[in-house]
């Protein structure tokens, strides 16, 4: 492989690398950032990386490749279809999809899809990987449909998923680089001064909920000149360690306080 044509060298020629304050999937602080939009937006670069992928699972009999949606649906097509040119066989793609009724983290297959990875072997393919979360959900929906998933693989494996938390044999990367990250306790302070990106990651929900935090904050202080109770300011506190929906006015606590500090 020729030095450009290695996967860090294509990830920065067409701009996915980026620099500045970012909030990661798992809540994270970084100050590095894979932007995976960027990946198809120059086709011939995400052709580039799936052929190595494709190169990698060659002669593997994978019947189908699955990428969860929505950032994986295009390199994880791309790869179906070159490997169909290597195979004698047409190596079909589906698409696992977010299950909100079943929660957050859940996947599953529309049942035109299920049908097709049914006693199948399948190639499960996420772009970029930090909790595992996702893919973990899209091999749950697979194996639920009957699939039979041996591999997963990653354009940047930049969380060190492990293919043990997957439940698969083994899991392949062509990158696996691992970036730094921070819990906000443990961010630098030079980081903090640097505004959050607001459109990357889950940077707008951060500034929804620090926005939030600060309302609450407000609640708490008046509330304490009206009903002194230490259980009701430690219930908020756990309740804003572990939210970050910006959806605090749902809370049972919250919503006690409102109407507290609003009572004449």
């Amino acid at each position: 492989m020729h030095k450009d044509d290695s996967p860090f060298e294509i990830l920065k020629k067409c701009g996915a690398r980026k620099q500045g304050h970012f909030i990661l999937s798992s809540w994270r602080h970084s100050d590095e950032y894979i932007d995976k939009r960027e990946v198809s937006v120059i086709p011939r670069y995400a052709s580039m990386l799936c052929m190595q992928v494709a190169d990698r699972f060659r002669g593997k009999k994978i019947a189908v490749v699955a990428g969860p949606a929505v950032g994986a649906i295009v390199p994880s097509w791309e790869t179906a279809r070159l490997l169909t040119l290597y195979e004698d066989h047409d190596v079909k793609h589906v698409i696992p999809e977010k299950d909100e009724t079943r929660g957050s983290k859940k996947f599953k297959l529309s049942g035109t899809h299920a049908r097709h990875v049914k006693g199948q072997l399948v190639l499960v393919f996420e772009d970029i990987a930090t909790t595992g979360d996702s893919v973990a959900g899209a091999v749950e929906a697979i194996l639920e449909a009957g699939g039979i998933v041996e591999d997963v693989v990653f354009i940047w494996n930049r969380g060190g998923v492990t293919a043990e938390k997957l439940g698969v044999n083994s899991v392949f990367s062509l990158i696996n680089e691992r970036l730094q990250d921070w819990s906000e306790e443990e961010a630098p302070a030079s980081l903090l001064q640097i505004p959050v990106h607001p459109e990357l990651g889950r940077g707008a929900e951060y500034l929804r909920w620090t926005e939030a935090q600060s309302d609450v904050e407000m609640l708490l202080r008046s509330a304490a000149e009206k009903w002194p109770d230490p259980a009701i300011d430690r219930q908020v506190r756990d309740h804003l360690k572990l939210a970050r929906e910006g959806k605090y006015y749902d809370h049972p606590t919250v919503q006690k306080l409102s109407s507290l500090c609003l009572a004449p």
